[in-house]
């Protein structure tokens, strides 16, 4: 789905915003234009997809698989995303989808319907801190993951969202 490349390249547009030296009320104004941006994008998507979608199952080619799970990670369409993850859950636990996407898109609607991560995969801003919010034990989200084949530790992940730096 070249779909999901433009959505690719618009966050890691935001990534670089953020990593670089421009002046905060600058950067914010930036933003605002790229997230309305990403969300006309993130809306044009969601319709691709839905038009898209396999009668039943989910799409076979590995590419368009990932693909397709992109867009409905970003979508702001909840229904979608619960199809999409129903579809995905048999295929992730036999081993047959990438684990790491099927956690991530399970915990982004936990975390929108105010309800713990079960993996520990999404990270937002919490009074001034990134954090994953409420998750179970360490212990927990590890057997979790190990369920799924998803071999990134939580402490890696902590790593690589910087859990616990300022936001």
């Amino acid at each position: 789905m070249p779909a999901a490349a433009l959505d690719r390249r618009l966050r890691e547009g935001v990534t670089e915003l953020m990593k670089s030296d421009v002046p905060p009320t600058e950067r914010g104004q930036v933003l605002r234009v790229m997230f309305a941006v990403i969300s006309a994008v993130d809306r044009e998507n969601t319709e691709i997809l839905r038009a898209n979608l396999p009668a039943t199952g989910w799409f076979v080619d590995t590419a368009i698989a990932s693909d397709a799970w992109l867009i409905a990670q970003h979508s702001s369409d909840r229904e979608l995303q619960k199809e999409v993850l129903g579809r995905l859950e048999r295929t992730a636990r036999a081993g047959a989808f990438n684990g790491w996407e099927y956690a991530r898109l399970y915990d982004r609607l936990e975390m929108f319907q105010g309800r713990p991560q079960r993996y520990g995969s999404q990270a937002r801003c919490i009074s001034g801190t990134w954090s994953f919010g409420e998750v179970p034990s360490e212990q927990e989200v590890e057997r979790q993951r190990a369920v799924i084949g998803w071999t990134e530790s939580l402490e890696q992940t902590k790593m690589r969202l910087n859990i616990g730096a300022p936001c």
